[in-house]
């Protein structure tokens, strides 16, 4: 699922949400960097927190899976 893409993927999209708003203001851009700063900062305890629960299957799919943008290229049945 969206988990193999990337590992927090209701950052992403909260985040393309708040990049594709149709109006942008001063205050609403504001919002938008204080947003994004905060998803990716906060995904780097989060991600401790699993490490620390899950051990080397967590590390593992970190090495596999990216945090936020996914990678587009093309994979063989076997890595899935």
């Amino acid at each position: 699922g969206l988990y193999g893409w990337v590992r927090h993927p209701l950052y992403l999209f909260s985040m393309t949400i708040f990049w594709l708003m149709p109006v942008v203001t001063d205050l609403t851009l504001a919002f938008i960097l204080a947003g994004t700063l905060y998803f990716l900062v906060g995904s780097i305890p989060e991600e401790r927190k699993l490490e620390a629960t899950f051990g080397e299957a967590y590390r593992q799919y970190r090495r596999d899976v990216p945090r936020l943008l996914p990678r587009f290229k093309r994979r063989s049945g076997s890595e899935r």
